[in-house]
């Protein structure tokens, strides 16, 4: 494979740059061993920029792997260390200029991370087993969004659920994907203005192998997605459980093309990795 080819996936920040300005304000440390851990995703995280509260970011309990993701705008699978990157959870509070745009906050927590953790680490390229995300032969069987806005994305915690009269829980009305689990032990994602470009970082993230979108569909879509759990990485979130479908639910590739019309064709791709070589478990003093 030609070295042009061989960079075809990479992270989003290059590793060195290290240099950006600091936080105003930044607290680390150990989360309670009573919390679980945050939303589903790595960024487990409250406010910052794009939000209601952009001054201020707030992890309540987060792994180091999960904010380096963040940090360097990966997917798990790109971060490769000892164990404890991805148990050890941690709180982070940090105040910022409110007008700090998303690669700023990203260099900002690049510097606190390996300023607190004494983080050394290095870049690599490795091969993984990805995929490509294609409409299938029949064609998609997704319905565009409408026009009518959906209640945006605050950071404030949605109110409690409520079961709907199919038996599962009811969305919020926001924005992004909903993701909950079935009495079967199967997975209900119900997604609302979602591009496929968007899927495909969520599947990224499921199937911990790169997914590319090349459905070429330019427009944002709602649709449910119903399929097994097992294989799939749900992170270190707390899951909300609805009675579901007693049924047993197909795996994410006969699922995708069942009720979507779409396909995860594989392919062999090389990828840019972080290898943390050394870190403390326990974060300097604040």
């Amino acid at each position: 494979m030609r070295r042009a080819a061989a960079l075809a996936l990479t992270l989003g920040l290059p590793l060195a740059r290290l240099a950006g300005a600091p936080f105003e304000a930044a607290s680390i440390k150990p989360a309670s061993p009573n919390l679980p851990g945050g939303r589903i995703g790595a960024a487990a995280g409250v406010g910052g920029p794009g939000t209601a509260d952009p001054g201020r970011i707030f992890y309540r309990a987060v792994s180091l792997k999960s904010l380096l993701t963040v940090a360097y705008n990966a997917s798990g699978f790109q971060i490769a260390g000892p164990a404890w990157l991805d148990t050890e959870l941690f709180e982070l509070t940090a105040t910022m200029p409110p007008d700090s745009t998303q690669e700023q906050f990203r260099e900002m927590l690049q510097t606190l991370l390996a300023d607190r953790f004494q983080i050394k680490m290095h870049r690599e390229m490795k091969e993984f087993t990805g995929y490509d995300l294609v409409v299938a032969r029949k064609g998609p069987k997704m319905k565009e969004s409408s026009k009518t806005p959906a209640i945006p994305e605050t950071g404030a915690a949605d109110p409690p659920f409520q079961l709907g009269p199919d038996g599962f829980l009811v969305p919020p009305q926001r924005p992004g994907m909903f993701l909950q689990m079935t009495g079967s032990g199967g997975i209900r994602s119900t997604f609302r203005q979602e591009t496929m470009g968007n899927l495909a970082n969520v599947l990224q993230s499921q199937l911990e192998h790169p997914v590319n979108d090349a459905t070429g569909l330019p427009a944002s879509y709602d649709f449910v997605l119903n399929f097994a759990a097992e294989g799939i990485d749900l992170g270190r979130g707390r899951i909300p459980v609805s009675p579901g479908d007693p049924e047993p639910q197909p795996d994410i590739f006969a699922a995708l093309q069942s009720q979507l019309g779409l396909k995860l064709e594989p392919k062999k791709e090389v990828v840019e990795v972080i290898v943390i070589d050394r870190a403390e478990k326990t974060p300097r003093a604040n």
